[in-house]
């Protein structure tokens, strides 16, 4: 079996809450382990699921020990806010928050741990606070955490301070699993060292991913009948889009302006503004034959990039709502004013009281050269990081494998279903849009270092925001300061290696 259609099938079975999943497949998760002697034996049984076993893609495969009590406690520091994705709760009937604990209780049961989380401020502005706090456990000289998760932006600082442990170190994570977001691992080691990841292990990666929600009613309304077609056949282009958004437009409330009101092709936020940085692969930076990150600003293709957004926003304000505030934009489409708007797939919580369907896609090519489809999500995600003070790395490694696993197994599956129950989980072809989609994002270095870069990635959103109609100048004033920030975190890096 593909990996593809394994994905796939795995898909729809969590979309539509059927709890025969790989949780319960021996093969799978290594629960059940399969030996010479049980075949040999004639165990017919085992026999089949060493045949299973045998199509399971490597990066689904789980590689973790059967069993093995480390008899302690495994504590996460979390940001009181995300406090959700990693804290058991009583069963609730919350098939996300149950999901939770049956991976929490999967993972304790395993390997002889008892998980406990640890809630502190950790939102923007408290990062300073947090990590403060880190460096106050670690510099004690305790293992007061095992686990740090807290928002993606500011996450890499703790790295950049000392305090974080290098992942590739433990071996047993394996940043090609399915589980982890391998893009952002590559994006984030320097020197051999990975000080933070995003995977499974919390469900925000799911709930701030973009994507393209496409309003059925008004597609149809308007003949737009290519939803899942051209996304399919490779050919699902900006160009093709704007063809589709242009044939919208409509004086709903009748004062003869286009405003909040109306109906319109395509609604954005400020972030779709910043994400087009990444999503039409613009390229902020690149790696040198040595595999350094080196500033690739200004370029031809990010100027291209932003130009073709901002003449898409500003020359077409009968048929584009450009609204800073994501609520706002989020509540167009809500209240079915939108043919697409580009936002997270966590905004489908505010969709509950609409009528009309809706589709999720990925978000277009660039052009027709754009070889695939490429995603990104929000920062406010959370991720994941190892204090360098943890005492027991055979253990950590061990429980944030199987956390970040069985969170892709138990909790995933439940997040999806509950997130787009809205006459989704019937939609076989929407399965596919979403294993596109996550299968494409993409958490770049300038992403993920924007704290440290004078937030490089945000650019392109804030400029669009303000109306600025050229970039040159901006990028350009920037290109001395950008070099030396990007130096200052690959010596810190290399202090560290010493």
């Amino acid at each position: 079996m593909s990996k593809k259609i394994l994905s796939l099938f795995l898909a729809i079975l969590c979309l539509a809450s059927v709890l025969v999943s790989c949780a319960d497949n021996g093969a799978n998760e290594g629960t059940t382990p399969i030996t010479e002697a049980g075949v040999e034996s004639g165990n017919a049984a085992a026999t089949e699921a060493v045949t299973e076993a045998e199509t399971v893609p490597a990066n689904l495969a789980d590689n973790l020990p059967e069993s093995k009590n480390f008899n302690d406690e495994f504590v996460i520091l979390s940001r009181k806010s995300t406090m959700y994705e990693l804290e058991s709760q009583e069963t609730t009937g919350d098939i996300v928050a149950d999901g939770v604990t049956a991976r929490n209780q999967a993972v304790e049961e395993r390997f002889g741990v008892t998980i406990t989380v640890v809630g502190t401020p950790g939102e923007w502005g408290d990062r300073d606070a947090y990590i403060a706090l880190v460096k106050s456990s670690v510099a004690s000289g305790k293992s007061d955490y095992d686990l740090m998760s807290t928002h993606s932006a500011y996450i890499v600082n703790l790295g950049l301070a000392g305090l974080s442990y290098n992942m590739n170190e433990l071996s047993q994570i394996d940043f090609s699993k399915k589980w982890w977001s391998e893009f952002y691992a590559e994006n984030v080691e320097i020197n051999g060292m990975v000080f933070s990841a995003v995977g499974d292990i919390d469900y925000t990666l799911y709930e701030f991913m973009m994507a393209l929600f496409v309003n059925k009613k008004i597609a149809g309304d308007y003949g737009v009948t290519d939803l899942y077609d051209t996304v399919k056949d490779g050919s699902w282009t900006f160009e093709r889009m704007m063809q589709n958004v242009k044939k919208v437009s409509y004086d709903a409330n009748g004062n003869q302006t286009a405003d909040q009101g109306d109906i319109f092709g395509f609604g954005l936020g400020g972030h779709t503004g910043r994400m087009c940085a990444t999503v039409w692969d613009t390229q902020m930076t690149v790696k040198n034959a040595e595999g350094v990150q080196t500033l690739n600003l200004p370029n031809e293709k990010y100027l291209d990039v932003y130009n073709t957004i901002y003449h898409a926003v500003y020359d077409n304000t009968q048929n584009v709502l450009f609204i800073n505030d994501n609520s706002k934009i989020i509540n167009e489409f809500a209240e079915q004013r939108l043919l697409y708007l580009s936002e997270a797939i966590g905004s489908t919580k505010k969709f509950k009281n609409m009528t009309d369907e809706y589709a999720i896609i990925p978000f277009p090519k660039y052009n027709a050269d754009q070889k695939t489809y490429i995603s990104s999500s929000r920062d406010y995600m959370s991720a994941i990081a190892v204090p360098s003070s943890i005492d027991n790395p055979e253990m950590v490694g061990t429980v944030v494998e199987a956390m970040c696993m069985y969170g892709y197994k138990k909790i995933t599956p439940e997040y999806y279903d509950v997130t787009l129950k809205f006459k989704y989980v019937s939609d076989a072809d929407g399965v596919e849009m979403l294993d596109i989609i996550r299968d494409n994002v993409r958490h770049d270095f300038a992403m993920t270092f924007t704290n440290s870069l004078n937030l490089m990635y945000s650019i392109m959103g804030d400029n669009l925001r303000n109306g600025a109609a050229d970039l040159t100048s901006t990028l350009s004033g920037n290109v001395k300061s950008w070099k030396k920030q990007i130096s200052a975190i690959y010596d810190t890096y290399a202090s560290l290696k010493k």
